[in-house]
């Protein structure tokens, strides 16, 4: 079997209320060469049905027996994942149609940027857009950025998989700021 080009990458604990809109944001993508590789961190709410009410050959799920954390279920992710891309999702977002495609392509078309993330919009719980996140696009610049803040919305990003290898994956010791760590 063909390994997926990429792999987007979801850890879920007690995410309910938006998981739906969310998985569904990913299966209705217009690239459709990828793997859903979903991690359910234990949760006790409805997570567990709605993920096991989705039977689209592309997700894969996996089961924590307990709680591990989101650190620690991204790096369990991460050893299992088959694609040469990650990209990065969280249950309680969604990707436009044409996410993948568009990340895909930059990153097929310039083997020199390792880590690709896009603008955001942060939307409150009816969906109305609350803010537009524009970040900033050269590698100079974003360093520069890098120095003070974030400036990657972790759910958007798309990162080469042979990367992250090389950097030993997300440092467990982190409960938060994980991905900032990793991206420095």
């Amino acid at each position: 079997m063909k390994s997926p080009k990429v792999t987007v990458l979801m850890s879920v604990y007690n995410d309910e209320r938006y998981l739906s809109e969310s998985v569904d944001s990913i299966l209705n993508q217009t690239y459709k060469d990828f793997e859903f590789l979903i991690i359910n961190d234990g949760s006790t709410d409805r997570s567990r049905e709605i993920l096991e009410s989705y039977s689209d050959p592309r997700i894969r799920l996996v089961r924590n027996d307990g709680n591990i954390g989101l650190t620690r279920s991204l790096n369990k992710g991460l050893a299992l994942a088959m694609g040469e891309y990650i990209a990065r999702m969280d249950a309680d977002d969604i990707s436009l149609p044409e996410r993948l495609e568009k990340q895909v392509g930059f990153l097929d078309a310039d083997s020199s940027v390792g880590v690709l993330g896009i603008n955001s919009l942060l939307i409150d719980e009816d969906g109305n857009v609350l803010e537009k996140l524009q970040r900033p696009v050269t590698h100079d610049s974003i360093m520069a950025e890098m120095l003070t803040e974030n400036r990657f919305v972790h759910s958007s990003v798309m990162l080469r998989k042979k990367l992250l290898k090389m950097s030993g994956y997300y440092d467990e010791k982190l409960d938060m700021a994980q991905d900032y760590e990793l991206f420095l």
